[in-house]
């Protein structure tokens, strides 16, 4: 099972590019020159030929049903060895008891860090992008990447808005069927003025329902810097 979790997920999760996500508008400097401004302050001085249409991008009016969790998670004692990104703009605090880093790609050629549980079958990786998106954009864009690439309807369980280590954020949960394969993805998902961050655990059905704790406790040592 663990050859086709790693190699046939490969190019599941994506993190939205800001020009795949929002469309653009033309706009004229102060010295005359004439640029493309998106709505997440990013600019060009051509607009881009492959910009998806509007309805394209109706993925993106899904309403989410979040709910607010009131309790404040933090990382766990036990997660006492981190990584920090490349930018210094956050780290993941990881139980090295419970978790391997791997090769990031081996799972995505766009993740920055990639883990593997030591015990079973369950996989994470962190994708992050010097870029604003909003988070519910980030988390209905990835939802629709995983939807093309599988061919399979994926179905959200959980959102939540939670606080983790002093910062707001969305944890999503779905499940999606991959080669016959029943898959859960948790997921948190993270964005202020200079970053990005989508923290994704994902492995079978079965073996997220029994590793809930370990899972969480993953996730929970994602702390902004």
């Amino acid at each position: 099972m663990k050859s086709i979790l790693t190699k046939g997920l490969t190019l599941v999760l994506f993190i939205a590019s800001s020009f795949n996500v929002f469309s653009q508008e033309l706009a004229i400097t102060i010295s005359g020159d004439s640029v493309y401004v998106y709505p997440n302050g990013t600019w060009t001085y051509e607009a881009l030929e492959d910009m998806p249409s509007l309805n394209e991008l109706s993925y993106l009016d899904e309403e989410l049903d979040i709910d607010t969790i009131s309790t404040e998670f933090r990382y766990s004692r036990a997660s006492s060895k981190e990584v920090v990104n490349k930018n210094n703009q956050f780290k993941i605090k990881y139980n090295a008891s419970d978790w391997k880093r791997i090769p990031p790609a081996s799972i995505n050629e766009e993740a920055e860090f990639a883990f593997s549980s030591k015990e079973t079958d369950i996989w994470c990786l962190v994708i992050s992008e010097e870029i604003p998106i909003d988070m519910e954009a980030l988390f209905l864009t990835a939802k629709n990447n995983m939807e093309e690439f599988s061919g399979s309807k994926v179905e959200i369980l959980k959102t939540e808005l939670r606080t983790v280590n002093g910062v707001e954020l969305i944890r999503g949960v779905m499940q999606s069927e991959y080669s016959g394969i029943p898959l859960m993805f948790d997921t948190y998902y993270y964005s202020n003025d200079n970053v990005s961050v989508q923290f994704t655990v994902y492995t079978s059905d079965n073996l997220w329902k029994k590793n809930t704790d370990l899972i969480q406790e993953l996730l929970n040592g994602f702390v902004v810097e």
